[in-house]
């Protein structure tokens, strides 16, 4: 079964059953798109578990002490209201089980009980059944090639200088970093060769990403190690810094997770590629997006019929 094309608010959703991919879209009431507008959502799914929303880059995931909005105060709202509740979410439940940076976008999912937020977060914590899948651009000239893993431990510098910065440990900083505080992480990604378009004088390659574990900024930190800053990640090591607005180029394109509720079948998110990309790199990187998830979609087939 080919994914659906769906255009609009949502992209694609699949969850499988009985050996094969089966369509699970629940498609919104006039009603909710229309509040889904107003509070500038982009839902991918919602059932009365979960809300999915493709999350765009500037925004963060979840409040802290800069006071900004987020995607949690948002949704919140717009739940608030579509249950008649005007701007009262008081008593309106909603669960981040997991986040995406403030300066990427992609795939980001909340529960809307008690039980889908316990049952999602055991989900991610012990990644059975889940499969994330990221799309970056990078700096340097990498040609399409073998997948290639890499593992590190990852550490939060001390110091003012490197505040919310992650950063890999290194024995000859021992100084200033602890191996105790070090947790392990990895990651397998493929070069896809490079962008149609680029400034000149700079290479820059596409990605495909697959990290196995969730650490705080874990794909920006990897990939600056090896010597592939992620295109507009100043923080990480970009010859040119974005905007916390404008954002970088990583991306969050699909995740796969065993919905909550019983059966428990797998249901599969995917977010289109942010259209801005499409003016700084070429249509090269949409085309790369949707053979990515074809292949995820081949993929999962076979090994349900194993």
């Amino acid at each position: 079964m080919a994914f659906l094309g769906l255009q609009s608010r949502f992209h694609t959703v699949s969850c499988r059953k009985n050996g094969a991919f089966a369509c699970f879209i629940r498609c919104m009431s006039s009603k909710s798109e229309a509040s889904a507008e107003a509070f500038r959502l982009r839902i991918i799914f919602e059932d009365n578990h979960l809300l999915v929303v493709n999350k765009p880059s500037g925004i963060l995931s979840q409040g802290d002490s800069t006071g900004d909005e987020s995607m949690f105060s948002i949704a919140k709202q717009y739940l608030a209201h579509c249950r008649g509740k005007s701007s009262d979410t008081s008593s309106v439940y909603l669960g981040l089980v997991h986040r995406l940076d403030r300066v990427s976008s992609g795939v980001l999912v909340f529960a809307k009980r008690t039980k889908a937020a316990a049952r999602v977060s055991e989900c991610l914590r012990t990644r059975e059944g889940v499969e994330k899948h990221y799309l970056c651009v990078v700096h340097g000239d990498h040609p399409d090639g073998e997948s290639i893993v890499l593992e590190d431990l990852l550490i939060e510098a001390a110091g003012t200088d490197s505040k919310n910065k992650t950063r890999i440990y290194s024995p000859t900083k021992s100084a200033v970093m602890s191996i105790q505080n070090a947790a392990h992480a990895r990651l397998e990604y493929r070069s896809l060769g490079p962008v149609e378009k680029h400034p000149p004088g700079i290479s820059q390659s596409i990605l495909h990403v697959q990290p196995t574990t969730g650490r705080k900024h874990q794909i920006r930190a990897q990939l600056s190690h090896a010597n592939m800053p992620i295109v507009w990640d100043g923080k990480y090591g970009a010859p040119a810094r974005s905007s916390k607005e404008r954002g970088i180029a990583l991306h969050a394109l699909s995740l796969l997770i065993t919905h909550p509720a019983p059966p428990g079948l797998p249901i599969l998110f995917t977010a289109p590629v942010p259209e801005r990309w499409g003016i700084a790199f070429g249509n090269k990187v949409f085309d790369v997006a949707d053979n990515i998830i074809e292949q995820i979609e081949k993929e999962a087939n076979l090994n349900r019929k194993k």
